[in-house]
């Protein structure tokens, strides 16, 4: 007899918040530019509202884009059982779905997992777990969020989207 595959925790797709604007003489590698201080605002509203979505235990995995940390820092701040963000190199901007995919299979999890992350990646991520095909079914907004879930190992054509929020929507959820 073959038991049913074991349910992963839910997988939570934020795109980081928004950034400052692009100046090659104060941030001569882009990886370098920070939240604006608006961003950073916004997101802290934001991440309470998050976090309200979020189960009681969870981990944040980031891109080690500074925009991408600081965003995972404030969501870890906001949602007191997660444990500090992990800065995964392969969730920067130039990695594709599948990339993203293989990360969230490195181990099993049963709790909430958040990737904070970067367009298209993360939409190309949706359109893989949803139709099998890393094409851009939703539009993630910066500091927005979705909610994905998968029965069993993360995998092509096998997830279900359980939600989809604006940064907007988070922050109003957060008051």
């Amino acid at each position: 007899m073959r038991l049913p595959p074991e349910p992963s925790g839910r997988l939570i797709l934020v795109r980081h918040a928004p950034a400052a604007g692009r100046n090659p003489r104060r941030w001569p590698d882009d990886k370098d530019r920070p939240l604006s201080p608006e961003g950073r605002s916004e997101f802290a509203r934001s991440a309470r509202g998050l976090a309200r979505l979020l189960s009681e235990r969870g981990e944040i995995l980031t891109s080690p884009l500074a925009r991408a940390r600081q965003t995972a820092s404030l969501l870890h701040r906001a949602w007191k059982g997660s444990s500090s963000p992990h800065e995964v190199p392969s969730l920067d901007e130039t990695s594709n779905a599948e990339e993203l995919l293989a990360v969230l299979n490195r181990r099993p999890w049963k709790d909430d997992r958040v990737l904070v992350g970067h367009e298209p990646q993360l939409v190309g991520l949706v359109g893989l777990a949803l139709v099998g095909d890393a094409v851009p079914l939703v539009e993630l907004t910066r500091g927005g969020a979705i909610a994905l879930s998968f029965e069993g190992r993360a995998a092509p054509n096998r997830g279900r989207l359980l939600w989809a929020l604006t940064r907007r929507q988070l922050r109003m959820l957060g008051r």
